[in-house]
C-alpha cells in the first residue's frame, strides 16, 4: 500500500499527461479555431470538461509548464526536509513511532490535496506529502534492513524496490479508472 502510494507521487506527471481538452466556445467559428492558438487569452478558447478532470486542467497549467514543474520541485524539496527531519527523529526516539506518525500525516495530507481549491494551496501540500513520506519511505527501510540477517541484507535491499513496478502498474489501472485526479488522491490516501 505503502509503494502505491509513493508511485502516485513519482508518477504525478504520467497521470495529468492526458491530451488538452480544448474546444471552441462558438463551434461555427472554424477560421478563429485555426488561427489563435489555445494559450492566447480571451480568445473564446475553454477547457472541454466531458472527459476526465486533470492537474494541468484544473489549475490552468497547459499554458505555463514553469508552474507545473514548480509542483514537482516542491515535493522533491519535502523529500529532502522529511529526510532530514525524519532521520534525526528515528535515531533519537526509535523507528516505530515516526513511521507511524508520519503515515497518518501522509494520508491526512493525501486527502487534502484532494480537496485544495488553488495552484497554491496544492504546491503547499505537495510539499508537505513529499515531507511526511519520506517520513515513512526511509524509516521503514531502515527498519526492515536492521532486522535482516546480515548475509542476506543484499539481497532485500535490491529486493525492497522491485515493488515499485507494481505500484506503476496498480497506480496506471487506477489513474484510467478515475474520473479526476481527485478522485486517485483519494484512494491513494486511504
Amino acid at each position: 500500500v505503502i509503494y502505491q502510494h509513493v508511485q502516485f507521487h513519482i508518477c504525478l506527471d504520467v497521470v495529468t499527461a492526458k491530451p488538452v481538452p480544448w474546444r471552441w466556445k462558438d463551434e461555427d467559428a472554424s477560421i478563429a479555431r485555426s488561427t489563435f492558438p489555445p494559450c492566447a487569452t480571451g480568445r473564446g478558447w475553454v477547457y472541454s470538461y466531458n472527459e476526465t478532470v486533470s492537474i494541468r486542467s484544473e489549475f490552468n497549467l497547459y499554458c505555463n509548464p514553469l508552474m507545473l514543474r514548480l509542483i514537482t520541485a516542491a515535493f522533491f524539496i519535502g523529500r529532502t526536509c522529511g529526510f532530514l527531519v525524519f532521520w534525526n527523529i528515528s535515531v533519537l526516539f526509535g523507528r516505530r513511532w515516526p513511521i507511524i506518525i508520519a503515515v497518518w500525516c501522509n494520508s491526512i495530507v493525501t486527502w487534502l490535496l484532494s480537496c485544495s481549491a488553488s495552484y497554491q494551496v496544492y504546491v503547499v501540500l505537495r510539499a508537505l506529502d513529499g515531507f511526511t513520506m519520506e517520513g515513512y519511505v526511509i524509516g521503514s527501510y531502515v527498519l526492515l534492513l536492521e532486522c535482516i540477517n546480515e548475509n542476506s541484507r543484499h539481497v532485500f535491499a535490491s529486493q525492497f524496490r522491485s515493488f515499485q513496478g507494481l505500484g506503476l502498474i496498480l497506480l496506471a489501472g487506477i489513474a484510467y479508472f478515475s474520473s479526476s485526479w481527485k478522485v486517485t488522491c483519494l484512494i491513494c490516501g486511504t
